[in-house]
């Protein structure tokens, strides 16, 4: 009964005797004068290897100029092949111990590959050596034993030199290549053995260098990368299982509309099959982050990703918010924005599209700093669940510890709403503010191709003039403030009102209708609205206003302000 390594014995046997018995033929042949043999062909159908395997191989040597041509019609590499592949040796050399060839051109279907050759083969250990050299100085040197398979080093391959190998290896990746246009260079080692029992074995460690690449739109582009790549891949019913890491020491990326930083360490196993790679489980160390973990299927062809999954968990916001965050919440803001507390939750992406979403926030905090460097806006603590998915509505519940505009102070309050696809619909929601509460109902946004856009009504509970005026550092003044603005209207730029706002004060009243708010998040904010004045006493407000040396006036006004 024979061991499941004999095959592998009698294959790498048969060829070092193949090519044995050709080396002494061409040895004896050596010995007679040129001047009665000039040219010798030789020809062998096929040789067999655990590692590789030729067929139609035809030697060509021509004593006269002492150089050869190695023809070969097919070779298979692993579950690779290639046809017509050529190596035109300027110099040739025979002996009983070795075969080389130097000043060598290696062609493929008919093309010349960009390198220089230089190739040797020692039948009796059944051992041959490889070395590439491109026209950048690129340097390749493999070598082959039965014991060892093939053993490559590599140092300062050019990625753009790549190409043309590429266009070989997997053809269907160009597309993706092309679009991006990928620079740098690769130094390393990579080990590729056949397995006791079939199927191959790869081994990689590589280290890239300056590495940089763009799409023409911009939206995706990287610079200054500096990547340690280690991967482990066997071959197993025509794909191959694999196992990698990946360390990125320098450098940054921006993946529209996010912008990523060197730092992270990611493992990760998966499954090539043709040009679909499978990322079973992977797991990332990012600064700010507990744990990270993602699984994604992408279509190396067509670059695209088929489907993919992320779950984080402990995320720092202050860490993470303004790189990843604030570019999808306020990109025209994003340097005005800071955020507090913790964030974990997962996304599921599906043909390129976000399917589904859930976070959960941990005493979370936002706050944008108006266009003048004042205190803006602010939101926090905030605690709670938001689901959302594209094909159906999910309930979010958040308790939200108190907010600030400007200088007003609002408590705590609780915030539900029912999330769909492309929108979300609040429940009646009281935010308190100070002696008084801002009242919400049927507020419902939902986004457009230009932003958001929503309608609800707002309802301002009886507010102290004398509570208001001093949260807002104002002249005292007393009366109450009232609003009911039942048509509430939100546009991309715009909040606007339906209703009057009545502000009781000076012993008549200040009436305002058409509210807009303009701006409400950018650097120019501010807010319009037609104003009524009726029976305000005039000595009240000169009182109000006036400096010492100004006397009071004293007479019943009517007024309108546009």
């Amino acid at each position: 009964m024979s061991s499941p390594a004999e095959p592998s014995r009698a294959r790498a046997a048969a060829l070092a005797g193949g090519v044995r018995a050709a080396c002494l033929a061409l040895a004896l042949w050596w010995s007679i004068p040129a001047s009665a043999v000039e040219r010798l062909l030789l020809r062998l159908p096929e040789v067999h290897n655990p590692a590789f395997s030729v067929h139609a191989l035809e030697l060509r040597f021509d004593a006269a100029r002492g150089s050869a041509e190695l023809h070969i019609g097919r070779v298979k590499l692993g579950s690779r092949h290639w046809r017509e592949v050529v190596l035109r040796c300027a110099r040739a050399r025979f002996s009983l111990d070795e075969l080389s060839c130097s000043r060598a051109q290696l062609w493929l279907a008919g093309r010349r590959l960009p390198v220089d050759a230089e190739f040797a083969f020692a039948p009796q250990r059944a051992a041959m050596r490889l070395a590439l050299r491109t026209a950048g100085g690129a340097r390749v040197e493999a070598a082959f034993t039965p014991e060892e398979g093939w053993v490559a080093d590599f140092d300062r391959v050019e990625l753009s030199e790549l190409a043309a190998w590429l266009q070989e290896w997997r053809p269907g990746m160009m597309k993706a290549w092309q679009e991006r246009a990928p620079e740098g260079t690769l130094s390393g080692r990579a080990e590729w053995s056949a397995r006791r029992g079939g199927g191959d074995e790869l081994r990689l460690t590589a280290r890239l260098e300056d590495g940089r690449f763009a799409t023409s739109d911009g939206l995706q582009a990287a610079e200054a990368l500096g990547l340690d790549i280690r991967l482990d891949a066997r071959e197993k019913a025509g794909a191959w299982d694999w196992q990698a890491r990946l360390g990125w020491r320098h450098g940054a990326a921006y993946l529209h509309p996010l912008y990523f930083e060197a730092g992270p360490l990611v493992d990760a196993a998966g499954r090539l099959r043709g040009s679909r790679l499978s990322v079973h489980e992977a797991r990332a160390e990012f600064e700010g982050v507990a744990a990270l973990a993602f699984a994604a299927e992408i279509d190396l062809a067509e670059a695209s990703l088929v489907e993919a999954a992320v779950t984080v968990s402990g995320a720092d916001l202050a860490v993470l918010g303004p790189r990843w965050m604030a570019p999808l919440v306020a990109p025209a803001n994003a340097d005005r924005l800071s955020f507090s507390g913790y964030v974990s939750g997962g996304l599921r992406v599906k043909d390129g599209r976000l399917v589904e979403g859930n976070m959960v926030l941990a005493a979370a905090g936002l706050s944008l700093r108006g266009a003048d460097g004042s205190r803006g806006l602010a939101v926090g603590p905030v605690d709670g669940r938001l689901p959302w998915r594209s094909d159906g509505e999910r309930r979010a519940a958040l308790q939200i510890g108190g907010a600030r505009w400007g200088k007003l102070e609002f408590g705590a309050f609780v915030l539900g709403a029912r999330v769909d696809g492309n929108g979300v619909r609040f429940d009646h929601t009281v935010v308190p503010l100070l002696d008084s509460a801002l009242v919400f109902d049927d507020l419902a946004l939902h986004r457009e191709a230009d932003g958001w856009h929503g309608r609800g009504s707002l309802v301002v509970e009886p507010v102290s003039m004398p509570a208001l005026t001093a949260a807002l550092d104002l002249p005292s003044m007393s009366g109450v403030l009232s609003a009911s603005l039942p048509g509430l209207r939100v546009t991309p730029g715009e909040i606007a009102f339906d209703g009057a706002l009545v502000i009781t004060v000076f012993g008549g009243y200040l009436q305002a209708t058409g509210l807009r708010l303009l701006e409400p998040l950018g650097v120019a904010s501010h807010l319009s609205a037609d104003i009524e004045g009726r029976h305000l006493d005039l000595a009240q407000l000169t009182e109000t206003f006036s400096s010492a040396a100004s006397p009071a006036l004293s007479m019943p006004m009517c007024v309108d302000w546009n």
